[in-house]
């Protein structure tokens, strides 16, 4: 298995980890309906920064495989996003990878959930 895959499951695997709380639908369904800005997911820049530290490959991964199917770059995102330092960019980088997978874990654990 090539590295970034295995880069890849392994984020995966932590954002699901991320809510093994007993609650992980409804914690999935809150980030994909209100994303982590509404305090459901790496809240504190501490928590982001050490996320996108460990995972940056995966998390540039998604991010270009997301916005290339959009017709758009990783670099118009941000420029949207109006990222002017360093924390706003893990921020953005992080959230944003962070909810496009927990989309796709709902999608496989609960496809008919309201959220979708």
């Amino acid at each position: 298995m090539a590295t970034i895959e295995k880069d890849m499951i392994e984020f995966k695997a932590y954002v699901k980890d991320f809510y093994d709380n007993g609650e992980l639908l409804i914690s999935l369904s809150d980030v994909v309906k209100h994303g982590c800005r509404g305090g459901n997911g790496l809240v504190y820049y501490t928590e982001q920064h050490e996320c996108y530290n460990k995972y940056a490959d995966p998390i540039w991964e998604i991010m270009y495989q997301y916005f290339d199917s959009c017709g758009e770059t990783v670099g118009d995102f941000l420029a949207r996003q109006k990222v002017n330092c360093n924390n706003s960019f893990v921020c953005e980088m992080t959230w944003t990878a962070f909810e496009i997978v927990a989309r796709e874990l709902l999608e496989e654990l609960d496809p008919d959930n309201e959220a979708l």
